[in-house]
């Protein structure tokens, strides 16, 4: 779905199962989760298909750094587990709160 105007596939199903992950130009759908992952080395941007042709042949080749990017993907979805239960705790308290007050 990155690879053309879409806007981007679910990258935290590969990132939860350990895989590495490669995406194209096109992720604004996921920006944030994207970028958390290149950040982390366990995504690579390509910029279209003959780039992913030549990415997935390099991973294929490298099972080292196709195991340690899956880690990366691994540790960061499970570093940020639960925190929907955190937003919504955080929302739930400012409602209780009330409006606030001008002054």
């Amino acid at each position: 779905g990155s690879l053309v105007p879409e806007g981007s596939h679910n990258v935290l199903e590969p990132a939860s199962l350990g895989l590495p992950i490669l995406v194209g130009p096109h992720s604004f759908k996921a920006r944030d989760v994207v970028e958390r992952l290149l950040a982390a080395d366990a995504c690579e941007q390509v910029s279209g298909v003959d780039q992913l042709a030549g990415a997935v042949t390099r991973l294929a080749q490298e099972p080292e750094r196709r195991a340690r990017m899956g880690r990366a993907a691994a540790r960061l979805v499970e570093a940020n587990r639960g925190v929907d239960r955190f937003v919504i705790a955080e929302v739930e308290r400012h409602l209780a709160d009330g409006p606030p007050q001008a002054q």
